[in-house]
């Protein structure tokens, strides 16, 4: 009788194993898996050069440059990417021709509130639906003239020589 009680507990372990391994799978495989689904909003096609881009309330002829730091207050990749929005922050205050906005899907208080924290001063914040300035993700770095059309993007953490080309941009 022994075996038997045996052999049933080894074939629910195995059954409790592959159900384990099961929800696994279908839990990490879309988030880890590129490609378009509801799981992963970022999949869908990033702005675009040439776009033009409304904001409520923002006449973009008060500078011939604008740069759109679209950030959320719970990206992690947004917070580690502070020291280098400081930096934009020391030369747009050098060079008074570019102007940067924050643009955040959260309230403005909130977005002020996260912008304190990380030590970003920033004159003018937005809340604004990221799908309607066609942006999947934060941060996104969106340069934009003085008639609202996006001239680069740059999507994501950028590493160092992506950093200084948006600094030499904006010169």
């Amino acid at each position: 009788m022994k075996p038997s009680i045996t052999k049933q507990i080894e074939t629910g372990a195995n059954i409790a194993i592959i159900v384990v391994a099961l929800l696994v799978v279908v839990t990490l495989v879309p988030r880890l898996w590129p490609g378009k689904s509801p799981q992963n909003p970022l999949a869908s096609p990033p702005i675009a050069a040439g776009t033009r881009i409304s904001l409520q309330g923002l006449d973009w002829k008060g500078s011939d440059q604008n740069l759109l730091l679209v950030l959320s207050t719970g990206c992690h990749f947004c917070s580690e990417s502070a020291p280098f929005y400081k930096r934009l922050v020391s030369e747009a205050s050098i060079n008074r021709k570019i102007r940067l906005i924050g643009v955040f899907p959260q309230d403005t208080a909130a977005a002020r509130q996260y912008l304190q924290q990380m030590q970003i001063p920033l004159e003018t914040v937005v809340q604004v639906s990221l799908s309607t300035i066609h942006v999947g993700g934060t941060p996104t770095l969106i340069l934009v003239d003085g008639k609202g059309v996006a001239n680069k993007v740059w999507m994501g953490r950028l590493s160092t020589d992506n950093e200084n080309e948006v600094l030499n941009d904006l010169r």
